[in-house]
């Protein structure tokens, strides 16, 4: 507003700079595309979903340092099944990993995406394609790695211990993993990282309305695969979101093998 006469007036837009805003997180969301770009090989890459039971959500949800337990078990999973293959020692993948806190509904639903090349380099630095991967074994190691950590970093109650059990138990055929999807190519590789690498809770276009009281949004059932609509008061919807904002200085999005930063000059040779 000019000091002088009070009449004129220029508007000038701020940005608020956080990944968690829709507007700012899409030109966040271009800015890190851009910089992984430079990392990634020009390989076939297989996308693989790591989800967890619901007796663990609020478990996971009252403490998110467990969410780097999440992380770890996966990627040692990959590692192990990559070197399990035909026997072959000292092979090292590329693996690129984001957690997401939400699900569809917005609920917190931790569940893990990752990018792992289907293939790694031998010590000799000879290159090894690895195109079939055992969903059976996936399952089974996610789940032994995740409890097995979760047991280790849990306090030791009764409860905790007799929970561990019961999923060991119970889920016989190990936790849920989807890994059909095989990306090709690296124009298709950054199109899956924009997609699923980083991303807000809540697309701007599900939002049907709002009235001042209420939030109206709709999500994809993924049992039935229709259009679910859901009506929120505008706190509760807030409060919904803001449970998905990641602690201070905790990276939502880690690399290992040969995108870790202390192998990336490697991998680019």
């Amino acid at each position: 507003i000019c000091t002088h006469c009070g009449e004129g007036r220029k508007i000038v837009p701020f940005t608020c700079k956080s990944r968690f805003c829709p507007s700012c997180g899409k030109r966040y969301t271009d800015e890190w595309v851009r910089r992984v770009k430079g990392a990634i090989l020009d390989l076939t890459h297989r996308h693989i979903v790591f989800t967890i039971p619901e007796e663990l959500r609020e478990i996971i949800c009252a403490d998110r340092n467990l969410l780097k337990e999440m992380v770890d078990a996966a990627a040692t999973v990959c590692k192990e099944i990559m070197r399990q293959w035909r026997n072959i020692k000292g092979i090292t993948t590329g693996i690129l990993i984001v957690i997401h806190t939400f699900g569809r509904d917005l609920k917190f639903n931790p569940h893990i995406h990752m990018l792992l090349t289907e293939g790694g380099f031998t010590k000799e630095k000879a290159w090894v394609n690895i195109p079939y991967i055992s969903y059976k074994a996936l399952r089974k190691k996610w789940q032994y790695h995740l409890l097995t950590r979760l047991k280790e970093s849990l306090p030791r109650t009764y409860e905790n211990s007799r929970l561990i059990d019961y999923l060991f138990r119970e889920k016989e055929n190990g936790f849920y993993v989807y890994a059909r999807d095989r990306v090709k190519g690296l124009r298709h590789i950054i199109a899956y990282i924009a997609r699923y690498m980083s991303r807000p809770a809540i697309a701007l276009s599900r939002i049907i309305s709002y009235n001042g009281q209420e939030v109206i949004f709709y999500y994809e059932d993924q049992d039935t695969g229709e259009d679910q609509i859901c009506t929120l008061p505008a706190l509760e919807f807030i409060n919904l979101l803001v449970s998905h904002i990641p602690e201070k200085n905790f990276k939502m999005v880690r690399r290992f093998g040969l995108y870790a930063r202390k192998t990336r000059d490697f991998s680019k040779r």
